[in-house]
């Protein structure tokens, strides 16, 4: 009854309310901004929280007491049929028209407050005034008891300018629900982690807080560096209270020291700087730039001699290797890549990104077994894993490249099946062919991901990829015979383990994807072997006279991408059906692709 009493008096109050499914500093950083943008417009300020997978941060009256839940909480469903205008587009307008624009909106307009790192500047506002009403505003929260009880005790503990902090995510994204995907942006390399101690030391910090979702890092941090100190040593009963609290109780830690030391796109640390007086600086701000390979590589042989004393280090020195590989990419041999890439999953065999690693490296060295059976395995792991998509979206575009690849260069061409219950209806021309199945089998994939919502992946930049890579493979499979021996002789002496930094621009490409603002490991691979194999084809082109089958290819190339970018639901139904108009009965189908998986798996 409630709740409907509050949807009625709703219906005509004009809000800021922020719903992010982040972390607790993405959450409330994006509500201290609801708050202060209310503030600033007269609006009322509402939020959502959403329940997601992760039960740690579920229960919000962990955080707030039930006075503050009871008035400011709302559900998804008490903004249905009402306008919802981004913060963004309001900030960037002059308050005057601002106003004029939220007028123009009507009584009931919303307003999301969305931004997870830093502080929403109104037009006009000094950057003293920013940050003291932000402060302000989160100082108004009311808060659980718990939560009060966890202030008293912080009362006593100042901070200092002699005391710099180091915060290190590597639990949920190592050990827990988003371990699968790497998170470039929020993952620091171990070897960058010990470096930053060590360089807060000889600045002159007497003690260094390091603050962790990890309790078996901080352990060993603690017993690696005399000065080293945790919330648990400054905070009675810190590993009695729930997740949540620590969090809160970090986040208030972290914003008492003038030197933050974090992940460039950590909200955690950012909310903390943004209610102190300190900054954030990356851990690898502090390494020379022409040393940040050699420090890596140095620091991940180090820690596997560690590693046998402390297994939890298994999983770190997996995403180092990993950040290793995918950074440096065009100054590793790409044999060097899949030995190392090989030790990686001997140390986490269930991280999907590993695999999808050594499947591309071993693809690039002629060694197809392997190839596809870690792309098999990345697949396997995927569709096991956590509840979001980044794995799976990895696993589909390694899967899709290695076939693409395969299929151009004819490596199982000449494979065939023994026992075949069918073929003499293939053979017949009443059942297609394998590379028609492994065409069709491309095209579901590439569906597939477009379908799919990752979390942290630059989906679009994947996607224009693979649609290019898949393009190559239906054009190249549609030449003649002739053609295809003429062109596979010269693709057979390409050498796929030369690194060519300055790679030039693919005939099949027309429009480059545009460097994203982080890095994407996965877009930049997947991106750089489509330039690879169109670059290979290309010159395979260049050893013969086929200059009119060359353009007609190009073009079949272009029109196939603009084609799978257009209408990417059509490549799942009327193209694949066209495909497939031999088909003699759908259950023979089944039953044939479920004989070539049992097969190709023996």
């Amino acid at each position: 009854m409630r709740a409907m009493n509050r949807l009625d008096g709703m219906s005509t109050e004009r809000i800021v309310f922020s719903r992010r499914s982040d972390q607790l500093g993405g959450r409330l950083n994006a509500m201290i901004n609801a708050m202060r943008i209310a503030d600033a417009f007269g609006f009322e300020f509402r939020f959502i929280w959403p329940r997601s997978a992760d039960t740690s941060i579920n229960d919000p009256a962990q955080l707030f007491n039930q006075a503050f839940l009871d008035k400011f909480e709302i559900s998804r469903n008490e903004l249905k049929g009402r306008p919802v205008l981004p913060e963004h587009k309001l900030i960037s307008l002059s308050e005057y028209d601002a106003r004029q624009w939220l007028k123009s909106m009507g009584s009931n307009a919303c307003v999301e407050a969305e931004n997870p790192f830093g502080i929403a500047c109104l037009s006009l506002e000094s950057a003293d005034i920013v940050r003291s009403t932000f402060i302000e505003c989160f100082q108004r929260i009311n808060w659980s008891t718990a939560a009060h009880a966890l202030f008293n005790n912080l009362t006593t503990w100042r901070g200092g300018d002699d005391l710099a902090a180091v915060h290190v995510r590597a639990g949920d994204i190592v050990t827990g629900g988003w371990r699968h995907a790497m998170h470039y942006e929020k993952y620091t390399p171990l070897p960058y982690v010990n470096l930053a101690i060590e360089q807060l030391m000889q600045g002159g910090a007497k003690q260094v807080l390091v603050v962790s979702d990890n309790s078996h890092l901080l352990a060993w941090l603690c017993q690696r560096y005399e000065v080293v100190i945790t919330a648990s040593e400054i905070i009675p009963h810190y590993g009695e209270l729930p997740e949540s609290l620590k969090s809160l109780a970090d986040i208030v830690l972290l914003s008492r020291c003038r030197i933050i030391v974090g992940p460039p796109s950590s909200a955690f640390s950012l909310l903390a700087a943004n209610l102190g007086c300190g900054r954030v600086t990356s851990p690898q701000e502090l390494v020379p730039f022409d040393l940040g390979r050699q420090v890596l590589l140095s620091g991940i042989v180090d820690m596997q001699v560690e590693a046998t004393r402390f297994s939890f280090l298994n999983g770190l020195i997996c995403r180092d290797i990993v950040w290793y590989l995918d950074v440096f990419a065009d100054e590793i041999n790409v044999r060097a890549q899949l030995e190392l890439a090989k030790t990686a999953a001997l140390l986490d065999s269930d991280f999907v990104s590993i695999h999808s690693r050594i499947a591309l490296a071993a693809m690039r060295t002629d060694d197809w077994k392997e190839a596809h059976d870690a792309a098999s395995e990345g697949l396997r792991l995927a569709k096991t894993g956590e509840p979001h998509d980044d794995p799976i979206v990895e696993a589909l575009a390694t899967d899709i490249t290695v076939k693409c690849f395969d299929i151009v260069l004819q490596r199982q061409r000449s494979r065939r099946m023994r026992g075949d219950p069918v073929r003499p209806l293939r053979l017949a021309g009443l059942f297609p062919g394998f590379g028609e199945i492994r065409l069709a089998n491309l095209h579901r994939s590439l569906f597939q991901v477009t379908n799919l919502d990752p979390t942290e992946m630059n989906r679009n930049g994947v996607l224009r990829s693979l649609r290019v890579l898949v393009a190559m493979a239906v054009c190249f499979s549609k030449l003649s015979e002739e053609v295809s021996a003429l062109l596979n002789a010269g693709l057979t002496e390409w050498d796929w383990c030369v690194e060519d930094i300055e790679r030039s621009q693919p005939r099949v490409l027309a429009n480059r994807r545009p460097q994203p603002p982080r890095f994407e490991g996965l877009a930049r691979n997947i991106d750089k072997a489509a330039a690879d194999l169109s670059r290979a084809i290309d010159a395979a082109f260049a050893r013969t006279s086929l200059e009119k089958q060359q353009t007609m290819w190009i073009n079949g190339v272009r029109e196939l991408v603009e084609y799978y970018g257009e209408d990417p639901r059509g490549m799942s139904s009327s193209h694949v059906l066209r495909m497939y108009r031999r088909f003699p009965s759908t259950h023979l189908l089944r039953l044939y692709r479920r004989l070539i998986r049992q097969r190709w798996r023996e």
